[in-house]
């Protein structure tokens, strides 16, 4: 749920608009569909629904509904996005992941078979040990994958997915060879979470929010985050604290169909680009510890440019492509 008194949110917007300081919606209100290419509540989906719930609240220039089309790491989305009639507007809701997984298919359809709306938000990833491990720091893990990287089991989502990067980066940060690591995708979070207390695998990769609860009850550990910075509220070094040049977010964007009208993608960004400027959104980004890494359409078309650069030639330097 975006805001406990919906009525409140409404007033505020149709109050702005009266008064002129926002603009009115130009075109008649749409009924817009967003696929999530992720099963249900699963962070993607989480994103989508809190959008669909936001953009609901607005004034009424767009509706919103969520699908599902959960499968191979977000490209069985993908896939049923780009072949899907065109007979009403859609939107795919992509992540770092959704890049991933398209890179490493190796197939026909992309993320360039879609028009890039907005990075609407984002978040940081962690490195969890049990609170008992031996693991203490990021560099006892660093001493244990150049003794023998064999004896050392990671885990993460899928292949493709952010927390795979990660665990690739991580590799290469240390200049071992990543054909060596060890690394088991495991989707289900109760799988992995007892997995990694009963001592299965040495280390998880995940996003903060997945972990929230668990890293400030006390029953794991971070042995770093991936963020520029140390996080209030999460009691974890970087990885540049451990000595490790590496940061990384896992964002989350949103895509259009190539063939919607540019007027249509035009009215959707609109009314994004002002629900990322409510409190209400604000309020949503806080509660689920995810990012503002809000990027309007020109700047997100270049930062994809980028990050499908960058996850190539880490996926071609592990033999993955």
């Amino acid at each position: 749920m975006l805001a406990p008194d919906r009525r409140t949110a409404c007033r505020a917007i149709a109050g702005l608009l009266a008064a002129g300081a926002l603009p009115r919606p130009a075109h008649a209100a749409l009924n817009l569909e967003i696929i999530a290419p992720a099963a249900l509540g699963d962070s993607l989906d989480q994103v989508a629904r809190a959008l669909a719930e936001g953009l609901n609240q607005m004034s009424g220039a767009v509706t919103a509904a969520v699908t599902n089309a959960p499968g191979q790491g977000g490209f069985t989305g993908l896939e049923r996005f780009v072949n899907a009639p065109k007979t009403k507007p859609l939107l795919l809701a992509t992540s770092l992941g959704t890049l991933g997984a398209s890179i490493l298919a190796k197939r026909a359809l992309t993320l360039d078979d879609t028009v890039p709306v907005q990075r609407i938000c984002g978040e940081h990833l962690v490195l969890l040990v049990p609170e008992r491990s031996p693991l203490q720091t990021l560099g006892d893990l660093a001493a244990k994958l150049r003794s023998d990287p064999s004896q050392v089991l990671l885990a993460g989502r899928e292949l493709g997915s952010a927390s795979h990067m990660l665990c690739l980066s991580l590799a290469r940060a240390y200049q071992l060879d990543p054909k060596a690591l060890r690394y088991i995708a495991i989707d289900e979070p109760g799988e992995m979470f007892r997995a990694l207390m009963t001592g299965a695998i040495a280390a998880v990769a995940g996003g903060v929010p997945a972990y929230a609860q668990q890293l400030k009850g006390g029953s794991v550990r971070a042995l770093a985050i991936s963020a520029g910075a140390r996080v209030d509220g999460f009691d974890a070094p970087t990885f540049r604290d451990g000595g490790v040049d590496l940061e990384l977010m896992d964002w989350r964007g949103l895509g259009a169909p190539n063939t919607m009208d540019p007027s249509l993608v035009g009215q959707i960004a609109e009314a994004v680009a002002l629900l990322m400027e409510t409190s209400t959104w604000a309020e949503a980004l806080g509660r689920r510890h995810w990012l503002p890494l809000h990027l309007k359409r020109e700047a997100y078309a270049a930062f994809l440019e980028k990050e499908r650069d960058r996850v190539t030639a880490l996926y071609r330097d592990a033999g993955l492509i």
